[in-house]
């Protein structure tokens, strides 16, 4: 059997055990002390080891420090009673405070753990009636026993949060979108305008060189291949509108086709007079905005050609 005095705890070091002296004191008063270990620890103190009815040992110093006499007389039992007697009442007062405390609970997470196995166990039972009853009341106790889940009202803030933070990244992109658009919108009416300003000689001179009694062939050419040879140059950026044809001739032969479906047919597209004078001034704009939309409708798609 283990020493007792080798589980103590000393509170001046391990003792040379000269000399030991067991008291037997009983439980007179209700403290659960059985018996008293007197040590001589060399010539220096007197200590005292007191084991209780729990079988725990603990240590008692009485009068530390005190120097004895080799073979001195051992100490008043009734003085080493009464110390012990002290100290007892007082380890059992600390013991009484602390064992009517409020027990410990387990936490939500522990107690859901411990349903989960539950719940696990159940899974293996035949299908009854009586377990599903069990296992909806299972589910059920952590909120009876908890209260709400603080968990779900964080997940559900949490998702609440994430929504609200998608929902103003959308705001923010469509916002750059719109704003992107109004300023692509900006920029092709300036483009449109700058056309318009570019293109207002030849567009005026091809509807003159098409009216009755006024009628130019070559002129004809001319103006259209100008008109062509200017959106091809501003869409690639040629500094001279007349290296069109030859920098990008397959380009140039593409919007030539597409106007001619308002060149060819003016009296239809824009309602110019064959057997009278027109009015340039209101034709114009009208032919203009029809070459201007079929030039870029040829043109779209061939920034990487």
């Amino acid at each position: 059997m283990t020493d007792p005095l080798d589980r103590l705890d000393w509170t001046r070091g391990a003792p040379k055990k000269s000399g030991r002296w067991l008291c037997d004191v009983g439980d007179d008063a209700g403290t659960g002390l059985l018996s008293i270990i007197y040590i001589e620890d060399g010539a220096r103190s007197v200590l005292l080891a007191a084991r209780y009815r729990d079988g725990m040992w603990r240590s008692l110093v009485i009068d530390p420090g005190a120097p004895i006499r080799r073979h001195a007389p051992l100490p008043d039992p009734a003085a080493i009673r009464a110390a012990a007697f002290e100290e007892c009442a007082r380890l059992a007062e600390s013991v009484r405070r602390t064992t009517t405390r409020r027990p410990r609970r387990l936490t939500r997470s522990a107690y859901e753990r411990l349903i989960a196995e539950d719940l696990a166990w159940l899974d293996l039972q035949p299908r009854t009636l009586e377990r599903q009853h069990i296992a909806e009341v299972l589910r059920a106790s952590p909120g009876h026993e908890y209260g709400p889940d603080p968990r779900a009202d964080v997940a559900h803030l949490t998702a609440e949060l994430e929504r609200e933070r998608a929902a103003a990244a959308q705001r923010k992109a469509d916002a750059q979108v719109a704003a992107v658009a109004e300023e692509m919108a900006r920029l092709r009416a300036r483009l449109k305008n700058a056309a318009r300003i570019a293109t207002g000689h030849d567009v005026h001179r091809y509807l003159i060189v098409n009216t009755v009694g006024r009628l130019d062939g070559a002129a004809k050419v001319l103006h259209h291949r100008r008109l062509c040879e200017f959106y091809v140059a501003a869409h690639f950026g040629l500094v001279d509108p007349r290296q069109a044809q030859a920098e990008r001739p397959d380009l140039y032969e593409r919007v030539h086709s597409a106007t001619q479906a308002l060149t060819s047919y003016m009296d239809q597209m824009i309602g110019f007079p064959i057997d009278e004078r027109p009015d340039y001034d209101a034709l114009a704009p009208l032919f203009f905005e029809r070459f201007h939309s079929l030039a870029l409708a040829a043109l779209a798609g061939s920034e990487g050609e």
